[in-house]
């Protein structure tokens, strides 16, 4: 077959990828579970992807992102996800996350409102871990230490009148779908958590600030997008801080508004 042939019939990894909007991680995972059909070529080492099979993965992927919104369910999570959470997260960060399998069971065991799933038509497409802890263990966390690491001792609970110091372990997307599409999702997780929080509100529950670190160029703009203010630099991870109190930010004016008339009802009565 002449190179001009082959060019027309076949993708390159890399074309491929860019055809699919996957990152290369997602793009060799779709190829080992068989998702996308890798042919190889006489000779030559590099694989190549037949045109006319990606270009139909990549209508499908795009014809998901027209669903309604109304087929996304936002909840939070119980002990029978977590599994379902690792495999999640292994589409992001590999096989060592399933290393956390036992401090995410533990957190979530000490605390059972610290983890929240978003589901599209039935599946997991975004995580979030949101976990108060005692004042020492914030410290750590903005000098570099990494959320799993900490012992369940340090973990607070979401009870009334407490002011509360939060840190977001892990704020996974699917890495499955378009970058769009991804954005989508991580935006509708935080919309899901600003709902959580007004409820906190009505409870009484005192969040003064939120900790989270971005090591990812998405996940950074995400935080930022959100109203968090980098703080620090360690290496490829940045620390970033949402002071609750003093954020204008207009999505938590629910969760003030709420606090703010519990505050009033506890302090008349």
């Amino acid at each position: 077959m002449s190179l001009d042939r082959f060019s027309e019939l076949y993708y390159m990894a890399a074309e491929a990828r860019a055809v699919l909007g996957l990152t290369e991680h997602s793009f060799q995972y779709w190829v080992k579970a068989g998702k996308i059909k890798k042919r190889k070529r006489p000779g030559r080492r590099q694989g190549a992807y037949l045109k006319s099979e990606v270009d139909k993965l990549a209508q499908r992927i795009e014809s998901a992102m027209l669903i309604d919104e109304e087929e996304e369910v936002f909840r939070q999570a119980t002990l029978n996800d977590i599994e379902e959470e690792l495999d999640l997260a292994n589409l992001v960060f590999g096989q060592r996350a399933y290393d956390t399998r036992i401090p995410r069971r533990e957190f979530l065991a000490k605390n059972p409102e610290t983890t929240f799933h978003l589901y599209d038509r039935e599946s997991l497409v975004a995580c979030i871990n949101l976990v108060p802890l005692k004042h020492e263990a914030i410290l750590e966390f903005r000098e570099g230490k990494r959320g799993w690491l900490f012992s369940t001792d340090l973990i607070e609970q979401f009870v009334p009148g407490k002011p509360l110091e939060c840190i977001i372990i892990d704020m996974i997307t699917t890495p499955t779908v378009p970058p769009d599409k991804r954005e989508h999702y991580g935006m509708r997780l935080l919309m899901g958590i600003a709902d959580k929080l007004r409820e906190w509100g009505d409870r009484g529950v005192h969040i003064i600030s939120v900790h989270a670190s971005g090591s990812t160029e998405q996940g950074r703009k995400i935080l930022a997008t959100a109203g968090f203010q980098k703080i620090a630099e360690l290496g490829n991870r940045f620390i970033f801080e949402l002071d609750i109190t003093n954020s204008s930010l207009k999505l938590l004016k629910p969760y003030k508004d709420a606090f703010a008339q519990w505050q009033k009802e506890h302090t008349t009565s």
